[in-house]
């Protein structure tokens, strides 16, 4: 797979999630996703859910196959919104990272 197709594979994959995330659970006032890499192998999203803002860092660390990542982050993003990491100071929320393949 040439280096075009990894980073189109990576940007359609960052858009399928915010799609499944606004049919699935709602989110809403959507900003990305936004490419951190010129590979697309970290994006971040940020909405809001529930009326909180969110704000999500994707990473990939491996290739496999898109189905096989898309079911992975899929599970991890659903799982994320249930959690509320709120800052030191009570001011709003941290980022959640999420990585491919899942850490833990």
């Amino acid at each position: 797979m040439v280096k075009s197709d990894v980073n189109d594979d990576l940007r359609t994959l960052a858009r399928d999630l915010k799609d499944f995330m606004v049919r699935q659970h709602g989110i809403r006032n959507i900003d990305g996703p936004t490419p951190l890499a010129d590979d697309w192998r970290s994006w971040e999203l940020s909405f809001s859910y529930k009326g909180h803002r969110r704000h999500y860092v994707y990473h990939v660390q491996r290739q496999d196959s898109r189905l096989d990542m898309w079911r992975a982050l899929q599970a991890e993003s659903t799982g994320e919104l249930m959690v509320t990491i709120p800052t030191d100071d009570g001011s709003g929320l941290n980022t959640n990272e999420i990585y491919y393949p899942p850490h833990g």
